[in-house]
């Protein structure tokens, strides 16, 4: 519009010296920031959107699993609360002190759930987290910024926050375990509020997720990700 007003006024007589060199000037600036912004346009904007379009449908089952890792381990929790008949078998999902009050209920009714075959399970899970951000972390760049963020904060086998599962010699494993719940949902959470914000149309299928004990399942609650008041 500016370029185009100077076009227009460059047809009369200049008002003041040097009128019509301020005009040139701010004309061919005018038409450089044009050419700019379509250079930027087409040049990187429409191919990095469309990385980033085909990026989150080809790591689709891995976002999916790191978004249901944190909620997983609550299902197990509500699982083994209800088969030891727990004193407290509705944790709080979004309050660590009532999650360790259901954990530490159902190792005292049953230490056994918390033996080898739980330390071998939250192994596999911990290795699996591990296996699902490496397999992206070359499509991370195509990522939107809040996403990459959330992938770079997971906590898992590497990096500054480390997830190990209880030594079997440990006398009290269930405050490990609940240790890798919480971080593990805090993650989740983190991800999953940047994936409904920068890929709102990546079917994540959060409640097809399902933690197995004793024969028995228990699906994922999205609750556990959103609050209900949100």
């Amino acid at each position: 519009m500016v370029a185009l007003t100077i076009e227009v006024c460059q047809q009369w007589p200049e008002f003041f010296f040097p009128g019509h060199a301020i005009g040139e000037f701010v004309r061919n600036l005018a038409y450089a920031l044009i050419g700019a912004v379509l250079f930027n346009w087409i040049l990187i904007e429409i191919p990095t959107q469309r990385r980033r379009r085909l990026a989150y449908p080809r790591h689709q089952l891995a976002l999916q699993f790191l978004v249901q890792s944190g909620p997983l381990m609550l299902a197990w929790y509500r699982g083994a609360a209800q088969l030891t008949a727990s004193a407290e078998p509705k944790p709080d999902a979004w309050d660590r002190p009532s999650i360790e009050k259901c954990v530490r209920s159902i190792f005292e009714k049953n230490p056994a759930n918390f033996g080898q075959e739980r330390r071998q399970l939250l192994a596999v899970h911990v290795n699996a987290v591990q296996t699902s951000l490496d397999g992206m972390e070359a499509a991370s760049y195509f990522f939107d910024p809040d996403v990459a963020v959330a992938l770079a904060l997971f906590p898992a086998k590497k990096g500054f926050n480390q997830l190990q599962p209880p030594a079997a010699e440990d006398p009290e494993p269930w405050k490990r375990d609940v240790h890798i719940a919480w971080e593990l949902l805090q993650a989740s959470r983190r991800l999953y509020e940047a994936l409904r914000s920068c890929a709102p149309d990546l079917d994540l299928s959060v409640e097809s997720g399902s933690a197995v004990l004793n024969g028995s399942t228990w699906n994922v609650d999205l609750n556990d990700l959103v609050r209900k008041d949100r």
